[in-house]
């Protein structure tokens, strides 16, 4: 590549390794670190990055794979992980692919987010919008807040 004989391809390469050795970026993100870094260097940031996809140490699917197993365990619900996805610059069939696997009946991350929040089941109304926004503002489908809730209401009965 043209991009790898000029005397700025190394240095913009061994930080790109530098910042992927800390944590996985997606190609939108890992571009702009760089952009900030190096402004003047826009053909060889382009370069050292598809080095590094060619080489696999970039990827945007172990960067989307890792961010989804990172907010599903702080419990963060499909919709809000879609956004944030999506403002990384992942594309829209990889995001849409690895969140297939999270279906509406999959509520153990609402569960932990709910129970880390609320100590009880909503007794009011007004208690049950309240829980309801946040789960909402948290990522989740009313479809899984009210299969959530029908299901504390079983084991309730129970």
């Amino acid at each position: 590549m043209a991009g790898e004989t000029t005397a700025e391809f190394v240095p913009i390469y061994q930080c790109a390794l530098s910042l992927l050795a800390r944590r996985e970026h997606s190609v939108h993100e890992l571009s702009g670190k760089l952009r900030k870094r190096f402004p003047l260097a826009p053909s060889v940031i382009a370069s050292v990055i598809n080095r590094l996809r060619e080489e696999e140490f970039q990827s945007d699917r172990r960067f989307a794979e890792c961010l989804l197993a990172s907010r599903q365990q702080r419990g963060v619900g499909p919709a809000r992980i879609r956004n944030e996805l999506q403002a990384k610059g992942v594309e829209r069939v990889l995001i849409a692919e690895l969140l297939t696997g999270i279906d509406n009946s999959d509520i153990s991350s609402l569960h932990m987010a709910w129970r880390k929040k609320f100590s009880r089941k909503p007794n009011t109304p007004l208690e049950k919008r309240k829980q309801t926004q946040f789960l909402l503002y948290r990522g989740f489908s009313m479809e899984q807040i009210g299969h959530f809730y029908q299901t504390i209401t079983e084991k309730e009965n129970d």
